[in-house]
């Protein structure tokens, strides 16, 4: 062997050398991210602590997150309409997101926000990101002047946004950095509601819509996504088991005290009521309005006690196993002892499928009979039980 042979082939077994040490190197890192998964420290959706994978900080797992194919354009100097001009191209039924502000209604349809899932937005002094995820068909709005962007990047089937400065990665959903240098940071958010246009035309004739002239050419009566939203396929991967409940399930995703709550109108209409606790014992309850098809989120916590219901189908009303009283769905006790007593309401909530809250919010309660993400879930019966064998050791 010359010379020359016997420095190509030292040169080759150095560069394998180094291709098996950085691959085994990376193999090593990811199972201490498995191991970390499996141990727990993904709880509450994010880890424990931030990793450093790839020379960058992560609070998620960094073999998770995916190209999503597409970067999506954001609209950061946006044009409205009138509603009786955007009443000639919205669809009646189509959903979009309403904004309010000293008096003043904004909607953001849908049928736009699919394309571009960004809008910049003021309100005078007040500086909004008005976000929209395609493959969860979840809203989420935040007080912010920064500028933000698609990543074309995703985590549990959830967009990343990427901001402009320092190009961290932030969850859609919850508005907090998940990798980069600001990891850990979270966003302000902003008070929205989600209604469907007629609603928002009927309501509010005087207010102001989105309008399709953007200064792009997209055909806003389409889906970039075809007919996702409702075909059963999902696009990735999520780490997230939902039990009980299909990954794209409707459902609407409520931040309570100390806790998470995922409310399915599915599950509600053949239970009627939903009784759980949060991670510090905060009693919450669900009442289902069968007159009108939609559940109403309650703290069930009265008097330093946690109350739980079942639902008298006869009368329509719902009873609390504790004290016996009525109540009606406004959450008002009619008759018994409670009677006058008024629960507090958790109106504030956010619609999407099922398994984009759950892979964002793992530990949340879910209103099924039998089970939740992340323990935690009881439901009326098992809260039932454990009372009456309280008051009996008592």
């Amino acid at each position: 062997m010359t010379k020359q042979q016997k420095s190509l082939l030292l040169g080759a077994s150095a560069i394998i050398i180094l291709f098996g040490l950085f691959f085994g190197i990376r193999i090593w890192r990811l199972s201490v991210i498995e191991n970390k998964i499996e141990n727990g420290q993904l709880a509450g959706g994010f880890f424990s602590e931030q990793i450093s994978f790839a020379g960058k900080n992560y609070l998620v797992p960094p073999q998770d997150i995916y190209e999503a194919g597409s970067t999506l354009l954001p609209i950061t100097n946006p044009v409205f309409d009138s509603v009786t001009a955007a009443d000639l191209y919205l669809a009646d039924d189509v959903y979009g997101i309403d904004i309010e502000f000293a008096g003043e209604h904004r909607f953001y349809s849908y049928q736009i926000l699919n394309w571009h899932e960004v809008v910049q937005d003021s309100f005078g002094e007040i500086n909004l990101l008005i976000t929209h995820s395609d493959l969860c068909i979840s809203p989420a709005v935040y007080q912010t002047g920064e500028i933000f962007k698609n990543s074309g990047l995703i985590y549990n089937n959830n967009q990343l946004l990427t901001d402009a400065d320092t190009e961290s990665l932030w969850s859609q959903i919850r508005g907090t950095a998940i990798v980069g240098e600001r990891v850990g940071e979270t966003l302000a958010t902003y008070p929205f509601t989600v209604m469907k246009w007629s609603e928002f035309r009927d309501t509010y004739p005087n207010a102001k819509a989105l309008s399709r002239e953007t200064g792009y050419s997209f055909d806003y009566t389409a889906h970039p996504y075809a007919n996702y939203d409702t075909a059963k396929i999902v696009y990735f991967p999520n780490n997230t088991q939902i039990v009980g409940l299909a990954d794209k399930a409707p459902i609407r995703g409520y931040v309570l005290d100390n806790g998470y709550l995922m409310v399915s109108d599915i599950s509600m209409a053949l239970i009627w009521a939903w009784n759980g606790l949060t991670q510090n014992n905060q009693g919450v309850s669900v009442f289902y309005d069968i007159r009108n098809n939609e559940s109403h989120v309650y703290n069930s916590n009265v008097f330093d006690k946690t109350l739980t219901f079942e639902f008298d189908i006869e009368n329509e009303v719902f009873v609390d196993n504790q004290a016996g009283s009525t109540w009606n769905i406004d959450g008002l006790a009619i008759t018994g002892a409670l009677e006058g007593t008024q629960l507090d309401v958790y109106a504030f909530s956010t619609p999407m499928f099922a398994m984009c809250w759950a892979g964002v919010y793992p530990d949340t309660l879910v209103t099924t009979k039998s089970s939740s993400i992340g323990g935690g879930l009881l439901g009326s019966n098992e809260i039932q039980e454990e009372t009456q064998n309280e008051s009996q050791t008592q």
